[in-house]
């Protein structure tokens, strides 16, 4: 059984969601079903397209047809009914998120999880990426600094974004924990960091975030509740910030220090272009699939 749903903003139009998910769910299922009675290929199930552009450098497609169901739901609802189905080989790979934190993990053994948040943050903190990424885009003389800022090298900046990233990230678990479910898509990180150091605007962050808890009564309690429990809490970004954060944030450390103005989608699209299979043998996720495929005597990984 899936725990969690995919309306965590509580959207006005429920049922509207629901049919929707329905109605993807069960296309997903019938994509799998035709796939199986096509051929016995393996069958690795993916939350997005994002997703799929990178792991193609690791995919062997002559064993292994990807699929992207367009849903962290959908895709394990669909292995589960294949196993229901006694459909081998149907196998998926999802975004951690806020899995042994608030989200409990599926029981199906041919459900995987990623080792970060989700594969964007996975590419962002495998050692190297990222700093190439800054090194090949901010061609200034041992990258140094184009303005007073005291961020200089690439690791710096690197860890900088994450630090900003962890914010939210803390932000993020504790609605998720407290059942608050607010809306923290799209944070103006350029705004909330100011500065040739990149330094908090408390002000500006209090009403950015009250502003998303305004459906709320205690709004202002709520925030300054979050804000000491993440100064004390303190849990590593790898485990609670998502890429589109941590690249966003990068856009705007890179733009205060090198005057880069690149949007975070673009860092995430020149990171996901370094990423190589020699980066993903290492991970956790890439492992227990091999095994999986040991056991199985299945092929997802290319040689």
């Amino acid at each position: 059984m899936v725990v969690g749903n995919c309306c965590p903003k509580r959207h006005a139009d429920r049922g509207w969601c629901e049919l929707r998910d329905a109605l993807n769910a069960t296309s997903v299922k019938n994509t799998v079903g035709m796939l199986r009675n096509y051929d016995d290929k393996s069958i690795l199930l993916l939350e997005g397209h994002s997703d799929l552009i990178a792991l193609t450098v690791a995919i062997d497609r002559s064993a292994c047809q990807p699929l992207v169901a367009y849903g962290k739901i959908e895709a394990i609802e669909a292995v589960e009914w294949s196993s229901e189905q006694g459909f081998s080989g149907v196998i998926a790979l999802v975004d951690r998120d806020l899995v042994d934190l608030v989200e409990r993990r599926s029981t199906n053994a041919n459900v995987f999880y990623t080792d970060t948040c989700d594969l964007d943050s996975l590419t962002f903190f495998i050692e190297g990426i990222v700093e190439r990424c800054i090194e090949t885009m901010c061609t200034f003389d041992s990258y140094e600094s184009a303005t007073d800022s005291t961020i200089t090298s690439p690791l710096e900046i690197k860890t900088k974004a994450a630090s900003m990233a962890g914010l939210i990230g803390h932000f993020r678990l504790y609605s998720a924990r407290d059942e608050k479910f607010a809306p923290l898509d799209k944070i103006p990180f350029g705004e909330i960091y100011k500065g040739s150091d990149i330094t908090l605007q408390e002000d500006t962050l209090r009403g950015v975030m009250i502003g998303r808890l305004k459906a709320l009564d205690n709004a202002e309690e709520i925030f300054d509740d979050w804000l000491q429990r993440a100064a004390s809490e303190a849990i590593p970004p790898e485990r609670i910030c998502q890429g589109h954060d941590l690249f966003h944030c990068l856009s705007v450390v890179v733009s205060a220090v090198h005057g880069q103005k690149h949007r975070g989608e673009f860092w995430e699209r020149i990171a996901r272009s370094h990423l190589r299979i020699e980066h993903l043998k290492p991970t956790r996720f890439f492992n227990e699939i091999q095994a999986w495929c040991a056991v199985n005597k299945r092929t997802v990984w290319v040689a």
